[in-house]
Parts: C-alpha cells; structure tokens; sequence
C-alpha cells in the first residue's frame, strides 16, 4: 500500500503503525461484504474489531479507484464511528424536571463530522495530507480535532437547548441557523429571530440521525446530484437517487416547521 506523504515537524513521515498496516491487509484479502461487516463493528473487544485508520484507509481508496457503491457504505459506516467519539448525553436542567442536550456538544460533533467529510471530498480530488493523521494516529488525530471543534463554536459555555419557550434556553450555533435557513425561503422573516434561534437547534435535536446528517451535508457546497460519476453528490454520499434526497430535504424542512410551530413556506 502506499505510503503517507505528510511530513511530521522534524522533517519525517507519517506512519500507520505495523498493527494497522497488517489489518489493512486482512481486509484487502476479504470480499467487499465482509469488510462492510467488520467494519460496521463497534465493540473493541472483539477479534473482529477494525481500528478505525483501517475503515479511513479504505474509504480513501475506495475513493479513488471511483468505486462509489463501496464509498458510500463505507462513508457511513466511518461517519456513524466518528459521532460515536462524540457522545452527546441528554442531561437534566438545573431547577427543572425538562431533559436537554448540549448545544455545544452538538456543535462539535457536527463540526468533526463536516470537517472530515470536507476533508474525504479534497482528497478524492487530488490528496489531502491532513488525512494523513488519522491514519497513523487517529484517536489522537480526533482529540485534537476535537479541541479545535470546541474552540469554532466559540469557546462558551455547555447550554441546555430543550424545545420550549423558556427565555433562559440556549440559542444554536449561527451555522446550524443558516444552514436551515439557506433551504427554508422565508422563514427569518416569519419570526422573531431570537426566538427562532432558541428554538431551532433543540427541533433539529428531535429529528432522526439520518435526517441532522443530511442537514449537515446540504450546508456544504456538496451537489445533490451530478451527471459526472467521479464528483461526489449528496445522493450518492447516502446511497439514494437525486429525487429522494429533493423529497427528504423538503419533509425535514416541513417536520422542523410543524415542531418550531410555523406555517409552512410559501
């Protein structure tokens, strides 16, 4: 397999470690099937288990060698393992019997997930080094990333963000916001914006996982749908035709109207 190109501070490259190395090789030897499912495996404790350098590796070289049916699965099994280092507890609020989740916590998580998937889209055009790491390393690779996640969403303090109408829940992120707002015509001038804002980021918290992620994925400059099978598209990062991914983005839009309580987009 090919070696990594980026260079450490001391002029050296980076490494995958012997270990690593070695299951990748394992997996190169098994059918597609089979790597999927090891891959999906979430238990360290197995024999089975595939250190995720491993599944990044694949996915890059599934990349490409333009084999996309394989990238997409492999991109959601690497996407489901990344939100995993990110857990985001639900937690009591202080003085009340409501349940919440960190609005922060959100944010970072996102912000890895989008920061990778950015990352996964360059190197499929040409080679982004900065993947590099986290073949070598990528538990340590995640711990910075994850430093560098709280500090873009602003270095304040962890909020309870519960759907109610309390003036004291904590407003999302001005990037959920707007990435709502881009697929949403309209809707800032329906409401007042602060109570928008309140609202908005503990609605999207309701929604199922598949739906934030296909949130997250419309707020980049990543095309639903392209006839160039070698671009990367929405549709294709989900394993879905263009016309489902138009049909999903317009009923989460309508779900998050009915929960945020306006009328629907005119």
């Amino acid at each position: 397999m090919a070696p990594l190109r980026k260079a450490k501070g001391d002029g050296t490259p980076y490494t995958r470690p012997p270990e690593v190395e070695a299951a990748i090789a394992r997996l190169l030897g098994m059918s597609r099937e089979r790597v999927l499912a090891v891959c999906g495996l979430n238990d360290r404790r197995s024999d089975d288990y595939v250190p995720s350098e491993c599944i990044l590796h694949l996915l890059r070289r599934a990349g490409r060698d333009n084999d996309q049916a394989h990238l997409e699965r492999l991109f959601r099994i690497f996407t489901r393992r990344v939100a995993r280092a990110f857990p985001v507890p639900e937690r009591s609020l202080l003085g009340s019997d409501a349940k919440g989740l960190s609005s922060v916590d959100l944010a970072v998580r996102e912000f890895a997930i989008d920061r990778l998937t950015e990352m996964l889209c360059l190197d499929r055009q040409g080679y982004d080094d900065r993947l590099d790491i986290y073949e070598a390393t990528f538990d340590a690779a995640l711990k910075t990333l994850r430093a560098t996640a709280r500090r873009s969403v602003g270095r304040q303090r962890n909020r309870l963000a519960p759907l109610s109408d309390d003036p004291k829940a904590a407003e999302p992120s001005s990037d959920v916001e707007d990435a709502l707002l881009r697929h949403v015509p309209g809707t800032e001038e329906k409401i007042e914006r602060r109570d928008y804002r309140r609202k908005l980021l503990a609605a999207i918290q309701l929604l199922p996982d598949e739906d934030r992620r296909l949130l997250m994925l419309l707020s980049r400059d990543i095309p639903i749908h392209s006839k160039d099978p070698n671009v990367t598209t929405v549709a294709r990062l989900i394993g879905c035709g263009e016309q489902t991914v138009r049909n999903r983005r317009d009923r989460i839009h309508r779900d998050l109207q009915r929960l945020l309580g306006l009328e629907l987009a005119r």
